[in-house]
């Protein structure tokens, strides 16, 4: 699909304009979830459509787009990738780069700064070639992000060398101590 000419550009800003207008000019409040026009949702963010060639592997799944950003839930078996990775579709189009990564190392969310626009549930790839993996995250407990002070809980274990409860390093009073009254 080529992008859109001036001439239609302008038609679709137009139709809009006199949407916002006939919507502002209603004494009734109308809902606020009316859909807009079907030709501004096929506005492309960027004019040239770049395409990404290789193996790509499913990403996820659009939850929403808004303000440029797409909000991608990723799949289970998706690697955790890092800021600047490219997300395409699955024909190689370019849609954008990661932005920010959100959420749990183990159910990662990626905020994807978007060049076209995708409806919700549209599932996204990743090119397995030149994505940028975050490979120092473990998704075991006691990692983080920073990669400082890496450490598992801390976890006693009893004369079994089962797990058991971690001592306390402070008392459980019922009541507020005296000094409190």
């Amino acid at each position: 699909m080529d992008p859109p000419g001036l001439a239609e550009v302008q038609s679709l800003v137009d139709s809009l304009m006199s949407f916002l207008e006939t919507r502002e000019s209603s004494t009734q409040v109308s809902n606020p979830d009316t859909v807009l026009p079907a030709a501004l949702l096929q506005l492309s963010l960027r004019e040239e459509k770049q395409y990404l060639q290789g193996e790509f592997r499913e990403l996820g799944e659009v939850l929403h787009f808004t303000e440029g950003r797409l909000v991608v839930k990723s799949v289970p078996s998706a690697p955790l990738l890092n800021l600047d990775s490219s997300v395409c579709a699955a024909d190689g189009l370019l849609l954008g780069v990661v932005d920010d990564v959100l959420g749990s190392v183990e159910h990662p969310h990626y905020s994807i700064e978007a060049y076209h626009r995708l409806p919700d549930g549209c599932t996204v790839f990743y090119p397995v070639e030149t994505a940028k993996y975050l490979q120092n995250i473990s998704r075991k407990p006691g990692t983080d992000a920073s990669g400082q002070r890496d450490e598992e809980a801390a976890v006693s274990s009893d004369s079994d060398g089962e797990p058991g409860p971690v001592p306390r390093s402070f008392q459980i009073l019922k009541r507020p101590p005296a000094s409190l009254d």
